[in-house]
């Protein structure tokens, strides 16, 4: 069987893809640059010794007298005016707690009749009669007072 000229093309290809015609035999040595091993020298040998060259550059950096006074000065009016501008309390949070305990109700009880106040009728009941209504019959233009928009369990 001939081998085919393509197959042979195709293997040699794949040979000098794969490393095995043609290797450098020189070693690849990595090396420091010039500006690693000066930036190396010149950092701290040690904790103490970079704290005092931090320590230093923060005196180059303050400021001066009179910066530092107006600077100062800067710092207490913004103080005053957070402080006048301030709200004491959320404004919303007496409504929102008020929200949350109205909404809420135990999982457990979800299906148990609401809670009896006393004095109330209970849902579906006629409230007793009262003693000002007694003596009020007929010829009042006294207006009804307004019907509750709560469900039959008073929420």
């Amino acid at each position: 069987m001939p081998v085919r000229p393509i197959l042979l093309v195709l293997i040699l290809f794949t040979a000098l893809l794969s490393g095995c015609v043609g290797n450098d035999p020189k070693r690849v040595h990595v090396r420091r640059t010039p500006e690693r091993i000066a930036r190396d020298n010149a950092s701290p040998k040690s904790y103490g010794v970079l704290r005092e060259e931090l320590k230093a550059q923060d005196m180059a950096n303050e400021l001066t007298g009179d910066l530092k006074r107006s600077e100062a000065a800067l710092k207490v009016s913004r103080y005053k005016i957070n402080q006048i501008t301030a709200v004491r309390g959320d404004p919303w949070d007496n409504y929102e707690n008020e929200r949350r305990s109205t909404l809420y109700r135990h999982f457990s009880d979800r299906f148990a009749p609401p809670p009896v106040v006393a004095g109330e009728p209970l849902p579906g009941e006629t409230p007793p009669a009262s003693e000002d209504d007694e003596g009020d019959e007929g010829g009042g233009d006294d207006e009804a007072p307004a019907a509750d928009d709560a469900d039959d369990y008073g929420y």
